[in-house]
């Protein structure tokens, strides 16, 4: 009997010279070849007829299939005479080509090469890289650090440069004090900033209240002609005035309109002549209560009162707005200051600065310890 060495040898043969056989068909052949004593040229035949008859559309897929089964349980005599019982196609047979089968000695024999020696590659020696000399830029006109070129930023009045984070924070501590001409911080820079550079380093809350007080300083100036505001530090009425003395239509205070300051402080016109002082009376005890100092409050020592020196009622029942108010000298330009109980600091209109009321200092200078605003 041959063996399966042969039967593999015969079928790649014939695998190799004819092209035109179905992987399923050779699949085929092998088993034929291995279940029957049949030869390979006769094998081949037979199938090469099947599927000539398939490709033409002689055989149905049915048939076909019980075919093949037959042809794969090593039937093939059945298998010939049900191809036979079928209405077959006339088609013409190619005469199967001429098998050379080679003979063992003639297969070449591949003899292995000895593996390439490799060898290890060479150690790479790298070298530390070299410095990159980074250009540095100018120093900062606030904190006088160095700033690197992409976070300089600069001002339209002079050509000093800054960080962008000193230029918010110098403008945020400016503004929270009330200034409104704001100078350049480089040193022996006393250059004004323009407001476009302010709105671009500060938050648009902070740029309104900046706008409120610049507004509110060019009222006090006059800028706007008869357009001012109330001299009153408890009232920010704007108005017109209308004659030579007006009156703020919402605190109901008379302004002078020459100095436009408040009719009772104004030195436009002299001062009438001092009544005599009139003694008054308390209205529990009927004795003669004293004046306080500096305000507008007279006091019963015997029954702890406080009298308003306008309307004459008590501190706490007052009306008028005078039993709170006090008068006091501004350290800084010693023109007269309204303050009020229960306030810690306020604002004079004539020098514009922020008086402290526990240290009388100017805000920025004030060295209370705990103090709210420090």
């Amino acid at each position: 009997m041959i063996s399966d060495e042969e039967i593999i040898r015969e079928l790649n043969t014939i695998n190799q010279i004819s092209t035109n056989l179905q992987p399923r068909a050779v699949y085929l052949a092998g088993c034929m070849r291995t279940k029957t004593f049949l030869g390979t040229q006769v094998i081949y035949t037979f199938i090469n007829r099947l599927y000539e008859s398939v490709k033409a559309g002689a055989i149905s897929a049915e048939n076909q299939y019980k075919i093949e089964s037959k042809l794969y349980q090593g039937s093939i005599g059945e298998a010939n005479e049900m191809l036979n019982s079928l209405p077959l196609v006339k088609i013409p047979i190619k005469p199967p080509p001429e098998v050379v089968i080679p003979s063992p000695m003639e297969i070449p024999i591949i003899i292995p090469r000895p593996p390439a020696i490799v060898k290890p590659p060479a150690p790479v020696i790298r070298l530390p890289p070299e410095p990159i000399e980074i250009p540095k830029g100018p120093n900062c006109g606030y904190c006088t650090g160095n700033i690197p070129l992409e976070n300089r930023c600069s001002l339209r009045s002079c050509t000093h440069y800054f960080h962008r984070v000193c230029l918010n924070s110098y403008f945020e501590s400016q503004i929270n004090a009330e200034i409104v001409d704001i100078l350049c911080p480089q040193d022996n820079c006393k250059k004004s900033i323009q407001p476009a550079d302010i709105q671009n380093h500060v938050s648009n809350e902070l740029m309104k209240i900046y706008n409120d007080y610049a507004f509110k300083k060019r009222l006090l100036k006059g800028e706007f002609g008869n357009i001012i505001k109330c001299p009153n530090n408890l009232c920010s009425e704007i108005f017109e005035l209308t004659d030579v003395d007006s009156m703020c239509p919402k605190c109901k205070y008379l302004i002078c309109g020459r100095c436009k300051t408040l009719k009772n402080l104004c030195s436009c016109n002299p001062k009438p002549k001092a009544k005599p002082p009139q003694n008054k009376l308390c209205k529990h005890c009927y004795r003669i209560i004293r004046s306080v100092p500096n305000s507008k409050l007279h006091y019963c020592d015997r029954c702890n009162i406080y009298y308003c020196s306008i309307c004459e009622s008590k501190r706490n029942e007052c009306t008028c707005g005078f039993a709170s108010v006090t008068y006091q000298n501004c350290p800084v330009c010693r023109d007269f200051i309204q303050v009020r109980d229960g306030l810690e600091r306020v604002h004079c209109q004539t020098c514009n600065y922020v008086i402290c009321l526990k240290c009388r200092q100017m805000l920025n200078n004030c060295l209370c310890p705990g103090y709210y605003f420090q």
